[in-house]
């Protein structure tokens, strides 16, 4: 389907949201198999704010962390309202044994969903080795195709993996054993009621063994993560004397090595070219720069519990590498973020729920390597809106895009060829609800632009007020 982009700006919703902390009901209706309604299911209404406001978000932590907003049981007819924030998405998580656990996202006030529960599947496996050792203890993820949910596993003694209740549709396993490479991620659909059994062979790979060393006083970093990626998959720990080993190098992923530890740069290390045996290296670490800030609310009282994160870009080994640190402000506004590294042009990220998510240039360490930034002001969030229709209907699922950022962000982002951290910073994107709408609702005044099936459209966001509602059809 191709959209246009319909004449002018046309209203998207009746009354388009304004208020800050304006609550609108989510309705969720639960169904059994047989579509009778479903009594007493514990529906939990989560938040994901670093996976769901739609950025390519690099620190993993913070993307899968969630908190539940609400927890509400079904009535005796199936239904139950939850009164949440208008534009800000949150995901559902419903566990009614026996049947499949129903997990949801980018869902918004005003919804009305219903959920029509399923048999699960029964997926299970074996992971061995090629040389056939079984691997025991081996880590395996299970992930749906529409990242909704994870599940994970660990091997037993006899390398053998189990999840039950999974729900109906495209799967991905991936399997990270200790003493084997990563492999392929398998792909399976799953049926209703199916029993899948998923056999995974993993190759020995080599391993690389030595220290890791203070770069100044070459003394022992004890602590120091050593893995696969910018992930750090398969990771593991240097001792008190530094000494670490890392088993299962090889496979399809992995071209890069990192190694990290508190108050050092991280470090990019290429990977051992043997595909066995033990390579011995040592490897050395730079201390690294340190931020320290204030984040203000509003109010101009201390922001607490605000996510604030250098995000930095430069060319290692000939690849693009992103360097993204974070921190949290404690109860009186502070952050520090340590672990900035001098080859990273970095910029400062800051993002806190029902406020305006901004970007800001982070000046130059002109002494020493630490620096504290003049007192950061949140601001009020604008909510960039609208629907996709097909007719009269709406078209659910949609991607859609909003590239732009505040108006005093760094100028890197505002050239004709932006800085590739445009892509992690400047961009995000979002589904359309059940009633084709999208909403950004973190929006900082400036010039943006949105993106959908191939069209887009310009727009200004002023601080005073919301955009009109664009509508696409």
């Amino acid at each position: 389907m191709r959209l246009r982009l319909a004449g002018g700006l046309c209203l998207a919703l009746a009354a388009p949201f304004h208020a800050t902390a304006q609550r609108e009901a989510l309705h969720v209706s639960v169904l059994d198999p047989d579509g009778k309604p479903v009594a007493g299911a514990m529906v939990e209404v989560r938040r994901y704010p670093g996976r769901d406001a739609g950025y390519s978000n690099l620190d993993l932590p913070d993307a899968r962390r969630f908190h539940t907003v609400f927890k509400m049981p079904t009535a005796r007819e199936g239904t139950t309202a939850l009164h949440v924030p208008v534009a800000v998405p949150h995901s559902l998580h419903i566990d009614v044994p026996p049947f499949a656990v129903v997990d949801t996202r980018m869902l918004f006030a005003g919804e009305e969903l219903t959920v029509r529960l399923q048999r699960g599947a029964t997926v299970h496996g074996k992971v061995v080795r090629d040389d056939g050792i079984v691997m025991a203890g081996a880590e395996v993820e299970l992930r749906h195709k529409d990242r909704a949910s994870r599940a994970y596993a660990k091997t037993d003694a006899n390398g053998l993996f189990r999840f039950e209740r999974v729900r109906p549709g495209d799967i991905y396993l991936e399997v990270n054993a200790a003493e084997g490479s990563i492999p392929e991620w398998q792909r399976r659909q799953v049926a209703a009621g199916e029993t899948a059994e998923v056999d995974i062979t993993v190759a020995k790979g080599a391993s690389l063994v030595g220290r890791v060393l203070d770069a100044e006083t070459e003394k022992p970093v004890a602590g120091a993560e050593i893995g696969i990626g910018w992930t750090f998959d398969k990771r593991v720990r240097s001792d008190d004397a530094g000494k670490f080993r890392l088993a299962g190098i090889g496979g399809p992923y992995g071209n890069q090595l990192f190694v990290r530890a508190p108050g050092y740069q991280r470090l990019c290390v290429e990977r051992p070219k043997e595909k066995e045996g033990e390579v011995e290296r040592d490897v050395f670490l730079t201390a690294a720069y340190e931020l320290r800030g204030r984040i203000l609310d509003l109010d101009g009282k201390p922001a607490k519990n605000c996510y604030v994160a250098a995000v930095g870009g430069a060319r290692q080994q000939g690849l693009g590498q992103v360097n993204w640190v974070s921190a949290r402000t404690d109860a009186n506004g502070h952050y520090r973020i340590r672990g900035l590294h001098e080859a990273f042009a970095h910029v400062l990220l800051v993002r806190h729920e029902l406020r305006a998510t901004i970007v800001l240039p982070i000046p130059e360490f002109s002494d020493g390597k630490s620096q504290t930034m003049d007192d950061v002001t949140l601001r009020a969030r604008r909510i960039v809106q609208g629907t996709v229709m097909n007719g009269d209907e709406p078209v659910t699922g949609l991607e859609v895009k909003l590239h732009g950022v505040n108006a005093d962000a760094p100028a890197i982002f505002r050239g004709a060829r932006p800085d590739f951290l445009d892509y992690y910073v400047a961009r995000r994107k979002v589904l359309t609800d059940t009633r084709g709408r999208f909403f950004f609702g973190d929006v900082a005044p400036g010039e943006y632009r949105i993106e959908a099936d191939g069209l887009s459209h310009t727009l200004r966001v002023k601080p005073n007020r919301d955009p009109e509602p664009v509508r696409f059809e």
